[in-house]
């Protein structure tokens, strides 16, 4: 890990809590990137990051608006068959999404004059666009393919959400947001996403202050 200039891919969720807390001190200048694709759960996303990012020192959020729903339709991500408690893992998968994330991220290092993106994927590897492999491949694509060089960064990959939650501020946890089926903008408690959330502060014997519907 070095100086230079960062893209930061980030949502409001326990990860992306622990980028800007953390990982951001490493960079001589953070540049915050999210991306909506027209999924139901991103105004909550969004209401919540940007509480998270007023308590950091990084630089102001960029937002990026694609709207994917034709190309997603019919996907749980918008909105039906949404996995619940007990639903498998894997099951929330959105398929193609991290190349999209890193085209425009990439896009972004070129206007900022960065040369990394980070991102907060962590282990379970399930996926092969989520894979160090993956990772590595598409950091030499991006670079040949735009002129500069460009490398991603996964400082979490291989980590579970348990392990970074004992590296964040407590108070700090209490405001990120990872719900896919939010109501009133809080958390549905009955999502995959809810549970990975609830299962992660039970292993990491940290008391859970989020407030869910239930």
């Amino acid at each position: 890990m070095g100086t230079g200039k960062a893209v930061f891919l980030i949502s409001s969720g326990l990860e992306s809590c622990y980028l800007l807390c953390n990982e951001s001190k490493k960079y001589d200048k953070v540049y915050p990137l999210y991306v909506s694709f027209g999924f139901p759960w991103e105004d909550a996303e969004k209401a919540h990051l940007k509480k998270l990012l007023k308590s950091t020192s990084v630089c102001s959020l960029t937002e990026v608006s694609c709207d994917f729903t034709n190309l997603y339709a019919g996907h749980w991500a918008l909105g039906s068959n949404i996995p619940g408690y007990d639903a498998p893992d894997g099951s929330v998968y959105i398929p193609g999404r991290n190349v999209f994330l890193g085209n425009i991220a990439a896009c972004l290092c070129l206007v900022k004059e960065a040369n990394f993106i980070v991102g907060g994927w962590l282990k379970p590897n399930l996926y092969k666009d989520s894979a160090k492999r993956f990772f590595s491949k598409y950091s030499n694509l991006l670079s040949e393919t735009l002129g500069r060089g460009i490398k991603i960064r996964c400082p979490l990959l291989g980590k579970d959400k348990n392990d970074i939650l004992k590296k964040v501020d407590e108070n700090i946890l209490s405001i990120t947001f990872s719900c896919i089926n939010p109501i009133d903008n809080l958390h549905c408690g009955c999502c995959k996403k809810c549970a990975e959330r609830k299962k992660a502060f039970l292993k990491a014997e940290i008391t859970d202050m989020t407030k869910y519907n239930s």
